[in-house]
């Protein structure tokens, strides 16, 4: 994608609850600092004893962490405090400096003091995923100072802590991509409050998925393998877990190709409910009954209209195991292996989801309402609720992309006061049509940030699930789709993913090369997006020459000059090139388009003259444009601009919406000056129609003529893609041709962009002159 503008929407309604954005951690002493570590000390982790096993194991993390940036000396001790201490009436000193990290209403050491007034818990008592980090003076008898950490409950906790592991130089992704810890001589924390709400997202995860390539003959060198041949047991699971709680996610999809989280490790399903993990199960596997199990396990076809008694007790039994851990249920069905069924219809599905719905009921023995459960619109099954399937609004309806990053769907008005809300399955990773994209990482964050902002501020934030493949080599979109889903007030605008880039190339690389990170990353988002690797083999890459002569070439150099013409080349050698500069005499040239022609001989070590003998055929365009014109200028019959190098730019104008204006100059013409035709063509972003309501649109108007409104991409049923769809992601957006009448001369251009979601990339007059490429001609000369 070129640069781009852009119409997004900002809904100041939803923006949520400013969220932890200033760390107490420092690392220089200060008044009323409260040293923590150094090369010698490390500090003692208070955890209560009847605080979540979640805690207690994230506790562990942060004492090692301390050790990691402080050297030895700093390690950190996880101390579990005797009767006397929790009751606040004696302290055994140390000489270690106390962090108290505890969940309110499961932690005596929290609720001690929140009942002694040392700290005021107020602010997310009750929330979800919610901390407090603050430094509290004489918390207990004998300890002049400590810092707490307090959650509303145990990931708030553990992500509490986490915070300040990351802040003190441990990255997420110290394990998964051999990121260094930072070291530090000195560690303290600063007196104040550090205050973290509730999440935007309530569910914020990725899913494990096409994993078979390399993920999973990695973890077979590494890890156990089942009796089912999956490598991804109990010990990988950990090493996935403790990278979503450090990036503050809270939701997991594993694995679903030849792999069975419940089965291949019993201890799969009991270590997610010990590190605090909400587990679910992909769009295509209901009731937590993964892939392979439908195959191997199920008695009869997967087929709801001849094996319903069949399939029902089978998903009963995905409940039943998984029904003391916390789980989010994937409701319905799709074929089997993840296909579309060729006998489900909108009623049957209504069918579906109905007994599934009462299998929770009966087995969890609570309210439907305290249940999260999810309904996947994937593919073909947004066919059945746009045929007006009838589905509990207890379930989140989970709308999902085409597979390329462009959502298909957004929550309309009428539906946003749904209790179970709506989601969004996106992917950064993809294996089908037009062609599988999991080789490397080919996202661009400013196309992600405008796809996932939009699905925020339409109030699709109940669940945001990330397709990644595996863990690597995804980690940028990763990292910035589950910080975007954690906090978004920190992503309104869209310089969000450049400021967010250079911040997290700080973390992980160090300030020195932090803004060239974030500038090398957005040259690299731009290039993959015009093609992904994957899509190299897409014609065309080679073209004939865009200023192929038609007419008038002249041999005569009479105008032209070439400097260096006779040089010695050698190879291998120094003299394997020579530098050539071709001059016109602009005095002696005709007036208009003429052509030289450059003929390139040469002999051999004998001076033998080769047969060989290349032609170049060179442009001169002798053109002029009046005194004090600004703007681009046509040449070879074409004017190429890039959207966002606008004249000037409006609120709105003729047409509802943001105008901008752009200046160029044509010479073309149909004889005696007369108007030519042209084609008017825009190159946009690869959104498509999400709200079939207001659809993507534009208008345009030239030399302020009556605007002429233009909808882009085409209309398309749910389940099914529009005209060109397969063109536009290879090419990475939409083109848009309209007829116009250009007489030579000077030229404005107003363009309204009307909706949001309109992404515009590049504006190309086609005067005669245009050759197809897969990119558009290049930027024309401005003055």
């Amino acid at each position: 994608m070129r640069p781009i503008l852009l119409v997004y929407t900002l809904l100041a309604s939803l923006t949520p609850l400013a969220l932890a954005l200033s760390s107490v951690i420092s690392f220089t002493a200060g008044d009323g600092y409260l040293q923590l570590g150094d090369h010698s000390t490390g500090p003692d982790i208070w955890v209560a004893p009847n605080d979540w096993p979640a805690v207690r194991r994230a506790a562990g993390d942060l004492a090692t962490d301390f050790g990691q940036v402080l050297g030895k000396g700093g390690n950190g001790t996880v101390l579990v405090p005797d009767s006397d201490i929790l009751n606040g009436t004696a302290i055994r000193s140390r000489g270690r400096p106390p962090i108290i990290v505890g969940t309110i209403g499961n932690s005596s050491l929290i609720d001690g003091l929140v009942s002694r007034r040392k700290i005021s818990v107020k602010p997310i008592q009750g929330q979800w995923d919610s901390y407090i980090q603050e430094v509290v003076s004489n918390p207990v008898p004998g300890v002049d100072q400590a810092l707490v950490i307090a959650g509303s409950d145990r990931r708030g906790t553990i992500f509490g802590m986490y915070d300040v592991s990351e802040t003190i130089g441990v990255s997420p992704w110290y394990w998964w991509a051999d990121v260094p810890p930072k070291a530090k001589d000195e560690i303290y924390a600063a007196p104040g409050r550090n205050l973290a709400c509730e999440p935007s997202v309530t569910y914020r995860g990725i899913f494990i998925n096409d994993e078979e390539l390399t993920l999973q003959p990695w973890a077979a060198t590494k890890y156990n393998i089942s009796q089912y041949d999956s490598s991804f047991t109990g010990e990988f699971t950990k090493r996935v877990l403790e990278l979503l709680l450090r990036n503050k996610a809270n939701y997991y999809w594993p694995a679903m190709k030849q792999s069975m989280f419940y089965v291949d490790d019993p201890q799969n399903g009991i270590i997610a409910e010990y590190f605090g993990i909400v587990m679910g199960t992909s769009h295509a596997e209901p009731m937590t009954r993964a892939t392979d199990e439908q195959s191997k396990f199920l008695s009869g076809s997967w087929d709801w209209t001849e094996n319903s008694a069949n399939l029902t007790a089978f998903t009963a039994e995905g409940v039943n195991r998984s029904k003391a851990w916390d789980t989010l249920y994937t409701m319905g069905m799709r074929g089997s292996g993840d296909t579309a069924s060729p006998t489900l219809s909108a009623p049957l599905l209504e069918q579906v989801i109905q007994v599934q719905q009462g299998l929770l009921r009966d087995d969890l023995s609570k309210s439907l309402g305290d249940v999260p459960q999810l309904w996947a619109l994937y593919k073909e099954v947004g066919e059945y609720w746009q045929a007006g399937m009838n589905v509990s609004d207890l379930v989140t309806l989970l709308w999902t992309d085409d597979n390329y990053g462009n959502l298909l769907r957004v929550p309309y008005p009428s539906e946003t006061t749904r209790a179970g809300g709506a989601g969004v399955y996106y992917h950064v990773n993809y294996v089908g049509r037009p062609r599988s994209y999991r080789w490397i990482d080919t996202i661009q964050l400013i196309k992600l940030w405008e796809q996932i902002h939009t699905a925020y501020v339409r109030q699709a934030s109940r669940i945001w699930i990330l397709n990644v493949g595996a863990p690597k080599p995804l980690e940028i979109p990763q990292s910035y789709f589950l910080d975007m889903a954690y906090n978004t007030s920190n992503h309104l605008t869209p310089d969000s993913p450049t400021k967010w880039m250079t911040s997290w190339a700080e973390r992980q690389f160090g300030s020195g090369v932090a803004n060239m990170t974030a500038y090398i990353m957005n040259k690299y988002g731009l290039l993959t997006m015009r093609r992904k690797y994957e899509h190299l083999t897409f014609l065309p890459f080679a073209y004939s020459s865009r200023n192929a002569p038609t007419h008038n070439i002249m041999p005569n150099l009479s105008y032209v000059s070439v400097s260096n013409a006779v040089s010695k080349l050698s190879t291998p050698g120094n003299n394997s090139d020579a530098r050539c500069v071709i001059s016109v005499d602009w005095n002696a040239a005709p007036s208009g388009l003429s052509w030289v022609s450059l003929n390139v001989s040469g002999v051999d070590s004998k001076n033998i003259t080769l047969n060989e003998n290349i032609t170049v055929f060179l442009p001169v365009n002798k053109t002029s444009v009046p005194h004090g014109f600004s703007g681009y200028v046509e040449s070879n019959g074409v004017v190429s601009i890039e959207a966002a190098h606008y004249a000037a730019h409006a609120r709105s104008g003729n047409a509802s919406g943001p105008k901008l204006t752009y200046n160029f100059y044509t010479f073309s013409s149909g004889g005696s000056n007369d108007p030519v035709s042209a084609n008017f063509t825009v190159y946009l972003g690869g959104p498509r129609n999400h709200d079939a309501t207001r659809p993507i649109r534009y208008a345009f108007a030239l030399d302020g003529g009556s605007p002429i409104e233009v909808l882009p991409v085409p209309s398309n049923a749910l389940g099914s893609d529009p005209a060109g769809w397969n063109a536009s992601v290879v090419t990475g957006g939409w083109n848009k041709t309209s007829s116009v009448d250009v007489a030579p001369g000077t030229h404005s251009l107003d363009l309204w962009l009307l909706e949001p979601s309109t992404v515009i990339q590049k504006l190309v007059l086609d005067l005669g002159g245009q050759k197809a490429s897969g990119l558009g001609p290049p930027e024309s000369f401005k003055v």
